[in-house]
């Protein structure tokens, strides 16, 4: 076997590893509902400004199960949209505290228009739509995140 060989099935078993460390940090996020009920999600995680930008866009389908947690790194007003996101989903926006102020469900896919909550966010959970209804999720329920995110420095 040539040395050049080796160096280039060297030089792809180094691309294999970058790629997967640089795969999407995923984390088991769970709602816990006013009446007792916690709602685990497996979602991942957008927390820089290239992740936000990228989002959910190109994905042709989402597991009910899992979704996308975007950190805003602190509580702000914020607009999400739908471009180039073929699938439609919920959009449960949390603000520090990890309350929820408000759900906007079944977005409509490919669409520019701007979707705001009532209310500043942190984090905004987009999951696939229905799930809100599905699940019972409504507004005043709790994020609650593992333990390398935190919704506030005193919070959950």
């Amino acid at each position: 076997m040539s040395k050049r060989l080796v160096r280039a099935g060297f030089a792809m078993a180094l691309l294999v590893v970058l790629a997967a460390a640089r795969a999407a940090e995923i984390a088991t996020i769970r709602f816990e509902r006013q009446d007792g009920v916690a709602v685990a999600y497996a979602v991942e995680i957008a927390r820089s400004d290239a992740e936000r930008r990228q989002g959910l866009m190109g994905r042709r389908s989402l597991s009910p199960g899992g979704g996308m947690l975007f950190d805003f790194g602190q509580e702000q007003e914020v607009a999400m949209w739908m471009r180039n996101t073929y699938v439609s989903l919920d959009m449960v926006f949390v603000d520090a505290d990890g309350v929820v102020v408000d759900i906007l469900r079944d977005t409509t896919p490919l669409s520019d228009a701007l979707l705001a909550p009532r209310a500043p966010a942190r984090y905004v959970v987009e999951l696939l739509a229905g799930q809100a209804v599905a699940r019972g999720l409504a507004v005043g329920d709790r994020l609650r995140l593992p333990g390398g995110l935190r919704t506030s420095p005193s919070g959950p």
